[in-house]
């Protein structure tokens, strides 16, 4: 819901970004997880959507009945690579910004 049409294209570009942060958090947390599950966590529609994310993004990850699996990370890699506190900072600037914005 944004206040005025001229926003939308923000909205979007934040949407997006936080879906590309919570993707990559989550194929290194979880083997595997519902559909539906990552529907919601990522705020999509439908797992029509989440698919059509999937094929344009996320080539490596299996959908198989009703589950979503994730590739096992390259070996040497840990959750400590993961710049977790940059990604933070930086979604909490785009919705303080976002928030200045509306």
């Amino acid at each position: 819901h944004v206040p005025d049409p001229s926003y939308v294209f923000f909205m979007d570009n934040l949407l997006e970004t936080v879906r590309d942060s919570i993707a990559d958090c989550v194929e290194v947390a979880y083997k595997s997880m519902k559909l539906t599950d990552a529907v919601t966590m990522m705020k999509f529609e439908s797992t029509e959507e989440l698919e059509e994310y999937i094929n344009e993004k996320r080539e490596d990850w299996i959908v198989e009945g009703g589950m979503l699996t994730f590739q096992p990370p390259p070996a040497g890699s840990k959750a400590v690579d993961i710049p977790s506190m940059n990604l933070i900072a930086q979604s909490l600037s785009y919705a303080t910004e976002l928030e200045r914005i509306v």
